[in-house]
């Protein structure tokens, strides 16, 4: 294999030394230092996909409630079983669902911020699950590797991950969640004034 043309690793750590004098151009091999920080980027990954499943959930919360307000029987989880849960009904569509039935429940500014950090979610989610993770070493004075900076990498696009880019990445995902219960609640609280729930 030709380490030097590899543009997307065959699997997470790869050493990305374009830039390192001291290691070769790139290599299979990962120290156990590497290890360390890949180890911690991956339970990063595992945080935001776990958060992004649970941000799907409540999407499909949002959907039922939106079009079913007026009855959660049995209709509502046919529904939810049988087009929610299908694979062709994911979390792109879910969110353009619920972005388009939030206009009903928001005011335009509030809508334009909440569509946007389902926007941004989608994005991470999706970044965090297809774009691997290339591990850049950082170099000490003397040229020797003190550390490595975790990036992913798509084509000409390229992300690093440091440990506030993390923390801003889950506050995030907190929030859209926080703002999907608001909006469900909204609907249900309509409902029961409606009295209709």
């Amino acid at each position: 294999m030709n380490f030097a043309t590899i543009t997307r690793p065959p699997f997470d750590g790869w050493i990305n030394s374009r830039s390192a004098v001291a290691v070769p151009e790139m290599t299979e091999l990962m120290p156990r230092e590497a290890g360390t920080v890949l180890d911690a980027v991956n339970l990063f990954r595992g945080r935001i996909l776990s958060t992004a499943y649970e941000l799907e959930h409540k999407l499909d919360r949002a959907i039922l409630w939106h079009l079913f307000r007026h009855r959660q029987d049995g209709l509502a989880a046919f529904f939810e079983d049988n087009i929610l849960r299908e694979n062709s009904f994911g979390l792109d569509r879910k969110i353009r669902v619920v972005t388009k039935a939030a206009l009903d429940w928001m005011d335009v500014d509030e809508h334009k911020v909440f569509a946007g950090a389902l926007f941004d979610a989608k994005e991470r989610r999706n970044i965090l699950a297809h774009w691997p993770v290339w591990l850049q070493p950082l170099l000490g004075r003397d040229g020797e590797i003190v550390d490595y900076r975790p990036h992913l990498t798509k084509g000409e696009k390229t992300l690093t991950i440091d440990d506030s880019d993390q923390t801003v990445w889950l506050e995030d995902f907190v929030r859209v969640q926080k703002m999907t219960e608001e909006l469900i609640e909204t609907i249900i609280e309509y409902s029961k004034r409606d009295g209709s729930e």
